[in-house]
């Protein structure tokens, strides 16, 4: 599809379950860090560690793609890693991804850091969402 097949599916789509054709739940096999100068990350040979605020929910979350947690740390395989200078994405899939691309999780409760995501969200900075997310392509509806 166009680009601008997609702005217009999107405006089309209320939910992200109507846009896993063109997503594949992209937003289900990474999870990123924002980083500035600030940012405690300690790269070894196969491991990254990073430094962040910790919530029951986020604790959760990051132990559903595979990261292990110690404290206020998670710890990912480097080789799961790509970085720019502003973020870390760390590609790890959740294990509670089906193969038809939905949540196992999505009738007995989701984390918070997935069920939370919505157009204002998004919008706000707060998360990172993905290159092909629903929510990409409706900001770019709502810009037009």
């Amino acid at each position: 599809m166009s680009e601008s097949d997609l702005i217009a599916a999107a405006r089309e789509c209320d939910e992200c379950v109507c846009w896993l054709e063109h997503c594949e739940a992209e937003c289900c096999r990474v999870f990123t860090f924002h980083l500035t100068l600030r940012s405690d990350v300690a790269f070894g040979k196969d491991e990254v560690r990073l430094h962040t605020v910790m919530t029951p929910d986020m604790k959760r979350y990051y132990e559903l793609h595979g990261a292990k947690v110690e404290g206020d740390w998670v710890i990912v395989p480097r080789n799961a890693c790509r970085t720019t200078l502003d973020r870390l994405d760390v590609y790890l899939t959740c294990r509670e991804l089906r193969d038809d691309n939905l949540c196992g999780l999505h009738k007995r409760g989701k984390p918070r850091a997935c069920a939370d995501l919505t157009l204002e969200t998004a919008d706000s900075g707060e998360w990172s969402i993905t290159p092909r997310c629903l929510y990409v392509y409706k900001l770019k509806a709502r810009a037009e």
